[in-house]
């Protein structure tokens, strides 16, 4: 496993040229300036699971990973703090590519970082389903997310925002039958969030983390169709 990022200096000399190139040359691929975590390809060529996903998944998969090999299964990640839907997707599409092959499992824990622009799900989930045969079960973790410590309106934000997300999931995933949700919205609001959650976001290690990764593990070995949720009344 290779954990990848930014240097303090390095980001501050590609701020620099990216603002001196940026009127004559296009967008730059997302990269983040906190480590990446992923697996090596031989490492995915071998796993029927692969996992993409955020900071929840880079600081949780450890113990996700421990789990799926109980179920006799390998399986191998791509996570990085603070990345959105749209650029985990690039990443997945040229691992694919490079490749040339599928796995029997897609894990895709995305969308927290897009609830500001709830908007770009549809697309982002229409290329997975393009990348993917038919054959490949895509999980989708839903996405809980409402940061206690920032003020009430950006509460109201990360609320409304969380809730599209889910919705555009959900919906996607009712009109595609090889596609599951890993429905985290809803384990979390049955109980109570601040006792899984320590900041409205990310996992607790000793509660939260075994909860989600639980919740994963056994959408990808016993898998049920999750259609539309009946709403999102919020608790904590």
């Amino acid at each position: 496993m290779v954990w990848k990022g930014l240097t303090g200096a390095a980001a501050a000399v590609g701020i620099v040229l990216g603002a001196l190139a940026s009127a004559a040359a296009p967008a730059q691929a997302w990269t983040g300036s906190l480590p990446r975590v992923y697996d090596t390809h031989a490492t995915f060529r071998a796993a029927s699971v692969w996992v993409y996903g955020d900071s929840i998944t880079a600081a949780d998969y450890p113990e996700m990973k421990k789990r799926f090999a109980a179920q006799g299964l390998r399986s191998a990640v791509d996570a990085q703090p603070g990345i959105p839907t749209e650029p985990a997707i690039d990443r997945l599409e040229q691992r694919i590519t490079y490749l040339r092959m599928a796995p029997k499992v897609l894990v895709v824990a995305l969308g927290t970082n897009d609830t500001d622009d709830p908007s770009v799900m549809p697309a982002q989930m229409t290329r997975v389903a393009q990348l993917m045969p038919s054959s490949t079960t895509v999980v989708w973790v839903n996405v809980w997310k409402c940061r206690w410590r920032l003020s009430s309106s950006y509460q109201a934000r990360d609320r409304a925002g969380t809730s599209v997300v889910n919705e555009e999931i959900a919906t996607f995933v009712a009109a595609h039958p090889n596609f599951r949700v890993a429905d985290w919205w809803t384990a979390l609001n049955r109980s109570n969030p601040r006792v899984y959650l320590g900041d409205g976001v990310h996992t607790i290690a000793s509660s939260g983390r075994p909860a989600r990764n639980s919740l994963i593990v056994r959408t990808v070995v016993q898998p049920t169709l999750v259609g539309r949720p009946a709403g999102h009344v919020w608790r904590g």
